[in-house]
């Protein structure tokens, strides 16, 4: 009977390649292969760990740009905000100073009034503004508005508990008695010209009227005090035979950009 060829399994013969290799190393065997590996490996590793470093640099940069964008961002909101909050903050100064003006103005004259603001404006014409005042700050149908340093703008037309309509002078239906100021002849009357102008009405012929006279409200109507400030005369229109004279008014102040007002009040 044949004897069979002796074999190892694939264990075996990792066991032995292993010990092999391990008795070479041990008596020096790869020494010179070692040596030669690492002269020319070592150019190799150094290029490899600079491209490794650059590779973790780059993305250091990239989270550090990212970074820096989400910051100029933030920094850029925070702005926006500071910008908002400092426009509001004018807003409100210079509201108070109006409020001020407005105060002094009827402190002088010992008079008594309610500020309001502007909330809605008439999308046709410069005739009426909404405010955010009414009867439960006493105000009532038919009172005077002012604005600035004691300047009549318009007259209470309707009342809610919370808002009210005003007619401005510039109003189709305004009709306010009044006269030049520094003279004693007899009243004229203001009306409203389509939104966007007054006239002074009804003047006497012989009444002498000069560009830039004062026009001043008459005592006539038991709402509205004497002496306030309408507007300055600016063209005057005399006719030829005719009974009365009649003139252009400036506003003194811009109709259609009021935001802060005063409404007299009784009480």
């Amino acid at each position: 009977m044949a004897q069979r060829p002796l074999r190892f399994s694939a264990i075996g013969r990792a066991i032995v390649v292993v010990f092999g290799l391990s008795l070479l190393t041990a008596v020096g065997f790869f020494q010179p292969v070692q040596r030669l590996a690492v002269h020319v490996l070592a150019p190799v590793g150094r290029v490899a760990h600079r491209l490794v470093e650059g590779t973790n640099l780059a993305f250091k940069d990239r989270r550090e740009n990212q970074d820096v964008a989400v910051e100029n961002t933030q920094l850029k909101d925070q702005v926006l905000l500071l910008e908002l909050e400092r426009a509001a903050l004018n807003q409100q100064l210079a509201e108070l100073k109006v409020l001020r003006t407005e105060q002094t103005f009827l402190d002088r004259r010992s008079l008594k009034g309610t500020g309001v603001r502007v909330i809605g404006r008439s999308q046709a014409s410069s005739q009426r503004v909404l405010i955010d005042g009414g009867s439960d700050q006493k105000i009532l149908r038919g009172a005077p508005v002012l604005a600035g340093d004691g300047v009549l703008v318009g007259v209470v037309e309707d009342v809610q508990p919370a808002t009210a309509s005003v007619r401005l002078l510039t109003a189709d239906s305004t009709s306010i008695a009044v006269r030049v100021r520094d003279q004693a002849g007899p009243p004229g009357v203001v009306v409203g010209e389509r939104g966007v102008g007054m006239r002074l009405t009804l003047v006497p012929q012989n009444e002498k009227l000069e560009k830039g006279q004062a026009v001043i409200t008459a005592d006539a109507d038991p709402q509205i005090p004497s002496g306030i400030l309408i507007g300055t005369l600016s063209t005057i229109d005399v006719a030829p035979g005719a009974l009365f004279q009649s003139a252009s008014l400036l506003p003194l102040l811009p109709l259609d950009r009021l935001n802060i007002l005063t409404v007299l009040t009784a009480a």
